[in-house]
């Protein structure tokens, strides 16, 4: 439409120009010839008139003097008119004259100048009549003058004629050239004449023909474009008003693409489909971020200022279990279901909070941390507020920002669990304890206050563990925890503080309540039974318990002499308490564990170990192999040699078995391998500790290791306690399966210590048993202790496995052996532990005794 008006409007404009250029041109040039036609005009009019009344001039010399004037037309000229000079002369008296016409000084001047006096005389004095004719002044101004001669007395008009103008010229000419022109004479030279063209009349200028033509095209022209114009714009209104309606009810929040419709006209065609343009623009922009926000985790929702919501995507609807309608048009503290009805509140003064700082500053936002709840969940929602402007940069609401920090609360809630308390048990673990005792030292030393540490270690558990499964393990740590945490305060602490270690703290508690509140627990645990799988564990448990004062050194000397005392109970049976006594050397003993635990290290570190044996004769005649069982021996700074009794009980505390077992295997098979000469005729025993059992690289450490060194497996027998065996009953069996296949043999050590079932010798495939001294030591004066010997040689007979007594130290026993028939004796009555580098065969030395004996002989006959 606007290009049409403007074509339209250029048309008007420029057939109006045209128009005026065109009548301008026509006036002005009109003008130019009525100008000069007109004056002339009037002149010569007035000469013809001045000719035609002479008789009448002389009659009346006002009446000549009005009809001199100029003239307004040539119809009228009669009218009065004022010259430009007068001049009045009596020719008797050659005077002016005394009477005057009462008018004539109305403009003009009766005598104005010498110059005009001297032309009028002249043409007074040169007619004797009277006459009409043009003179000219000494400036070179064309007069036009009129005389009539009456009675005597001369007067004279004159009129300016206008000489050298732009529009108008009057001067002298050949009068050939100008044949309709009025011709007249000079009054003063007859040889000049004055021709002024008489054919215009006045204001004909308007008659011409291509004036009214020009103007009528132009007129027409206009009117056209007027015309037109009007018809395009009423058109083109009425098209903007129904696009502007279209526009109008296309909404913001329409998720439909909308369109508006085509037009016809130009204009608004191009400006529609310029505006549907727009719309797509617009509607991709829009679905564009429709999709991004639908597509994000987070809940975005804006508000007005006011705090109404206005729009939210659709992660709104998977934070808060409602329709769209439930949220938008409702303020947002009222849509959140916070699990705190405070926060609500809080969430109205931030928005406002939001709001009025940004009025101060060009942003301002707020996060906070909510609780809200969906359906049967609490969720943790982390809020984020911003203000929103407009491209006025004037504030118009705000945008929030909800993302759901459930799983990152719930894993760090689980990482400071995890931090402070066991998972199992769900009390305190290791760390947290740690900080607890170091806390209980401090406090004992700076506020002079009093507390109990109690540490706990359960038996039988690795029983439990192996047989029923480490789920039925975590379960009974689990309900043994529940047992000592039933009989603590709050303010008391208790910890998991190894596999099955448990540690206790009674803050500002004398010993005495504390012994009787761990009676108390020792007591439970002993009446408690564990059933899993259909089937009745009983547990025990070995307490040990010192008391924390300002005396107390630290939290590590508090620690061990718990600990002394929990190994001092665990060493005297199950169910046991027993609280330390620095004057107690058994407990002092094992207080300096861990200075034995360094002596261990460096030993094994720089070999202060020492290797020993002793040998196992058969009872009754000689084997095919000799049997001598590996013994160690530790040396001190001084070189003196200490027995295991003194190291071993630590070495099992701080787990360096493995490392020991390890060393004498190595330091064993090297001495072996280098004398082929005893492969065939003796059998090496190495004892292997429970830890080592645990131990799954054990079995490739020892193949690796035989297979460098090289010789007969049969030649090595490894010795395991009856009571590690069983509590590693599963990965034992496994390790002397694995053994026996590569041709290794085994002993079961300590049998019948631990009061085992004879069934368990079913599931441990080994070729010895090896009775616990402490039947063989006393079985010729007690008679039950013989008779379990006696029982457990029967038994491993009828399993095909040979028997060993341990302790044998006299005769009587040994007879006692063979009457029972017991294969294997060992013991200082046997042979006392000597250093592995002084072993020789016993077939050699009878051999060597023999050949002593035969020699002797052979000097006696001589």
């Amino acid at each position: 439409m606007m290009k049409a008006l403007q074509r339209h409007t250029i048309f008007a404009a420029i057939g109006g120009v045209i128009f005026f250029i065109l009548l301008g041109v026509a006036s002005l040039h009109a003008l130019n010839e009525w100008q000069n036609s007109y004056r002339l005009q009037i002149v010569s009019s007035q000469a013809k008139y001045v000719e035609g009344m002479f008789d009448k001039l002389l009659v009346d010399t006002q009446y000549q003097h009005n009809l001199i004037y100029p003239q307004a037309n040539s119809e009228n000229v009669h009218s009065a008119t004022h010259a430009d000079y007068s001049y009045c002369f009596d020719v008797t008296q050659r005077t002016e004259c005394e009477t005057k016409p009462t008018n004539i000084n109305a403009t003009g001047s009766i005598f104005s100048s010498n110059d005009l006096q001297t032309i009028f005389l002249e043409v007074i004095n040169r007619y004797q009549s009277n006459k009409v004719g043009i003179v000219q002044s000494s400036s070179g101004q064309p007069i036009a003058v009129a005389m009539s001669k009456q009675n005597g007395q001369a007067f004279i008009q004159g009129f300016k004629l206008p000489h050298d103008s732009a529009n108008f010229t009057i001067s002298p000419f050949d009068v050939s050239a100008h044949t309709d022109a009025f011709v007249t004479s000079d009054l003063i030279d007859n040889q000049r004449k004055w021709a002024v063209p008489v054919a215009v009349t006045p204001f004909s200028f308007y008659s011409q023909p291509v004036v009214w033509l020009a103007g009528l095209i132009c007129l027409l022209s206009a009117l056209m474009c007027f015309y037109i114009y009007l018809t395009h714009y009423k058109k083109s209104r009425q098209s903007i008003n129904r696009l502007t309606e279209e526009v109008a009810q296309i909404k913001p929040n329409d998720d439909s693409a909308k369109k508006v419709s085509n037009y016809q006209t130009e204009e608004v065609g191009e400006l529609a489909g310029s505006i549907n343009g727009m719309l797509d623009e617009l509607f991709a922009a829009k679905e564009f971020n429709k999709v991004t926000l639908n597509s994000i985790g987070d809940a975005v929702i804006t508000t007005d200022l006011n705090g109404v919501v206005t729009y939210c995507n659709s992660t709104t609807f998977k934070i808060i279990k409602a329709s769209v309608t439930d949220i938008v048009g409702k303020h947002i503290a009222d849509v959140l279901p916070f699990v705190d009805p405070e926060d609500s509140k809080r969430l109205r003064h931030a928005l406002k909070d939001v709001v009025k700082n940004a009025e101060q500053s060009d942003s301002a936002s707020e996060r906070c941390m909510h609780r809200i709840n969906r359906e049967l969940e609490v969720l943790y929602i982390e809020k984020h507020i911003t203000t929103l402007r407009n491209p006025s940069k004037e504030l118009v609401g705000t945008v929030m920002v909800l993302r759901d920090m459930t799983q990152s609360e719930r894993l760090r809630k689980k990482l400071n669990f995890q931090a402070s308390y066991d998972v199992v048990t769900k009390l305190l673990n290791r760390h947290k304890f740690e900080e607890m005792l170091n806390e209980a030292v401090h406090n004992a030393k700076m506020e002079q206050r009093s507390h109990v540490l109690c540490l706990i270690d359960l038996d039988r558990f690795k029983l439990i563990n192996d047989s029923a499964g480490h789920a039925a393990g975590d379960q009974l740590l689990y309900e043994v925890g529940s047992i000592l945490r039933s009989y603590l305060r709050k303010t008391d602490v208790c910890a998991r503080i190894g596999g099955d270690e448990y540690g206790i703290i009674l803050f500002d508690a004398q010993l005495e309540h504390g012994i009787n509140i761990f009676e108390k627990i020792l007591a439970q645990v002993k009446e408690y039974r564990f059933i899993w799988g259909g089937k009745i564990h009983s547990i025990g448990a070995s307490f040990g318990v010192t008391q924390i004062t300002s005396d107390t050194h630290n939290a590590a000397e508090a620690r061990r002499e718990a600990d002394a005392a929990c190994y001092m109970a665990k060493n005297i049976g199950m169910n046991n308490l027993r609280v330390f006594d620095v004057n107690n050397e058994k407990l002092n003993s094992h207080h300096q564990a861990p200075r034995w635990a360094a002596r261990i290290n460096d030993a094994l570190v720089n070999d202060k170990f020492v290797l020993f044996f002793q040998r196992i004769n058969p009872t009754c005649g000689q084997s095919e192999r000799e049997h001598i069982e590996i013994l160690l021996r530790m040396q001190d700074e001084d070189g003196i040699l200490l027995s295991p009794n003194m190291f071993l009980p630590a070495a099992e505390r701080f787990r360096l078995t493995p490392k020991i077992d390890r060393w004498v295997i190595k330091r064993v098979f090297r001495w072996i391998s280098s004398r082929p000469q005893l492969w065939q005729k003796v059998t090496l025993s190495i004892n292997l500790s429970g830890e080592s059992l645990n131990d799954e690289k054990l079995f490739s450490y020892i193949i690796d290791l035989h297979e460098k060194i090289g010789f007969p497996p049969e030649t090595i027998c490894f010795e395991v306690t009856e009571t590690a065996a069983v509590a590693n009953l599963v990965v034992g069996r496994e390790l002397i399966t694995k053994l026996k296949a590569h041709g290794f043999t085994f002993a079961l050590d300590d049998f019948g210590k631990g009061f085992s079932s004879y069934s368990y010798l079913q599931n441990l495939p080994a070729e010895y048993v090896k009775i616990d001294g402490g039947f063989v030591k006393q079985m010729t004066e007690n008679v039950r202790d013989r008779e379990i010997v006696r029982s457990i040689h029967q038994i491993s007979a009828v399993m095909g496995m040979k028997t060993i007594a341990e302790y044998v130290e006299d005769d009587s026993i040994l007879e006692a052996l063979r009457e029972i028939g017991v294969d294997y004796a060992q013991g200082f009555g046997i042979q006392k532990p000597a250093d592995l580098s002084s072993f020789i065969p016993i077939a050699d030395v009878l051999n060597e005794s023999e050949s002593l004996i035969a020699s002797e002989h052979q000097e006696i006959e001589v």
